[in-house]
């Protein structure tokens, strides 16, 4: 499949990815809106491959979004792909970045707030190795794909139906957290494509569930397992930054990306602005008509809907949820078991 980037908008209005275009930029400048592009790593490593001679620019699939730049009033922002690598690696990704830009828009330069402190960089590719805030922050989404992994592997004998069913439980009950973008993957990755007749909507599936569920070595799956869940920490991360102040400036945030499956779920669901003065608690899920016609995913939403009503129930009956650091520790211990199970299911 070519690399084909794209500026995909976690928070806004419509189902439809909106088009980041000068019209937009320039209407964000004249408010002093900021439209930011937080890269991928996907990007990033592209460009690197250009630098370094590994793969030329005319056929890096990046032109259009090199055009696309020199024609937009935007910043961008490279920081959160570089968690994902090595130091020596996010050293080299930075140095071919900063050459990157200075060859092919070089109209760019930094902001007056930018830095170029490298102390958040090469955070580790596991898990217990992360720093003490990295760890709280991405444990909800690893715990969810190193549960999605379990339960398809053990479940063999269950029906798709019964699959998701035993994750939202194991979410609810050792987690106590039903986050609405990891259902969503947790259903794509359950889903019996191949049974499905609609063939466009079958490989739409296939492309999420191939992003969320990779193969490998046991250490490569747990790898890729946490990479897989900074995809949905950076897609909530940028939805998060929407409409909020950086020194003193409204943003206006974007993700680019060439990932096939992330633009998918970008698809499918999406955060709706200003939802109790935020643009990341709520979340709108798109369904189309093999969807709706599907015993499969009715199940699913009608068992989600369910369980999210009951728990915003005791919630509210008990005040709003305080996490504390006991709470962590507890899904800390759940991930190491999982972690351990995915060991005995694929021993080297």
């Amino acid at each position: 499949m070519s690399f084909q980037p794209l500026a995909i908008k976690p928070s806004r209005t419509h189902a439809r990815l909106p088009d980041l275009n000068y019209s937009r930029a320039a209407k964000n400048a004249r408010k002093g809106v900021e439209t930011t592009v937080v890269l991928d790593l996907n990007i990033l490593s592209k460009m690197h491959e250009v630098m370094t001679g590994q793969s030329t620019f005319e056929t890096s699939g990046l032109q259009r979004m090199v055009s696309k730049f020199n024609k937009l009033p935007i910043t961008l922002s490279p920081g959160f792909a570089l968690a994902e690598v090595s130091k020596e690696y996010a050293d080299a990704l930075w140095t071919t970045w900063e050459a990157f830009l200075a060859k092919y828009c070089p109209q760019f330069v930094d902001t007056p707030n930018a830095t170029k402190e490298k102390e958040n960089h090469a955070r580790g590719a596991k898990f217990d190795a992360l720093p003490d805030g990295d760890r709280h922050v991405q444990a909800i989404a690893y715990l969810a794909i190193l549960t999605i992994q379990v339960v398809d592997e053990c479940g063999h004998h269950l029906s798709p139906e019964e699959k998701f069913s035993s994750y939202v439980d194991y979410m609810c009950m050792h987690a106590d957290m039903l986050s609405a973008v990891e259902a969503e993957v947790a259903r794509f990755c359950f889903f019996a494509a191949a049974d499905e007749k609609d063939k466009a909507f079958a490989n739409f599936a296939r492309i999420i569930r191939r992003n969320f569920m990779k193969t490998g070595s046991i250490e490569e799956r747990l790898r890729k397992a946490l990479n897989s869940a900074r995809d949905i920490i950076y897609y909530r991360g940028v939805a998060m930054r929407s409409n909020e102040q950086l020194d003193g400036r409204i943003q206006d945030t974007w993700l680019l990306t060439a990932d096939e499956g992330l633009k998918n779920l970008a698809r499918s669901i999406y955060f709706v602005p200003g939802f109790h003065g935020s643009d990341s608690k709520a979340v709108w899920i798109v369904r189309g008509q093999a969807q709706k016609r599907s015993p499969y995913w009715k199940h699913c939403d009608e068992l989600f809907d369910k369980l999210n009503a009951q728990r915003a129930r005791v919630h509210i009956g008990r005040g709003e949820p305080e996490w504390h650091e006991e709470q962590f520790h507890k899904i800390f211990d759940c991930i190491k078991l999982q972690e351990d199970k995915l060991r005995e299911l694929y021993p080297d």
